[in-house]
C-alpha cells in the first residue's frame, strides 16, 4: 500500500469512497485513459480501476511538483508560482530528474554582433 504525502492510504481511501459512490478526481478519467493508452496498440484495454489509480497518481504527482515549486516561490518571498520555480525544483531534486527536458531552466539568448 502506498502512503501519500497527506498520510492517507490511497487504496483505503478508494475503498471508502466506493461505498459513497465515486472517488473525486481532479483530472478527467477519459483524458487520463487516453494518455495511458498513448503509444499502445488500440486493442489493449485498460480497466476502470487502472485508470482510476492512474488519475489519482497523476493528481498526487501534480501536487508534489506544485509543492516543490511553492517552496522556491516562498524562498523568493513571492505569492505567484512561476515557471522558474518549477524549473528550479526539477533541477534541484533527484526525483524530478526525468522532467529536465520537459521543464528546463529558461535561457536568455542575447543577440551577438
Amino acid at each position: 500500500e502506498y502512503m501519500g504525502e497527506r498520510g492517507s492510504c490511497v487504496m483505503a481511501e478508494k475503498e471508502d469512497k466506493e461505498e459513497e459512490g465515486s472517488v473525486p478526481l481532479v483530472f478527467p478519467q477519459a483524458r487520463v485513459k487516453r494518455i495511458m493508452k498513448k503509444g499502445k496498440e488500440e486493442k489493449n484495454q485498460l480497466s476502470s480501476e487502472a485508470v482510476l489509480i492512474g488519475a489519482k497518481a497523476l493528481e498526487l504527482f501534480a501536487e508534489h511538483l506544485a509543492a516543490r515549486g511553492a517552496e522556491n516561490m516562498t524562498k523568493d518571498s513571492r505569492k505567484i508560482l512561476q515557471y522558474r520555480d518549477l524549473s528550479t525544483a526539477v533541477a534541484e531534486r533527484d526525483e524530478l530528474d526525468f522532467l529536465i527536458e520537459v521543464i528546463p531552466a529558461k535561457s536568455i539568448f542575447k543577440e551577438t554582433k
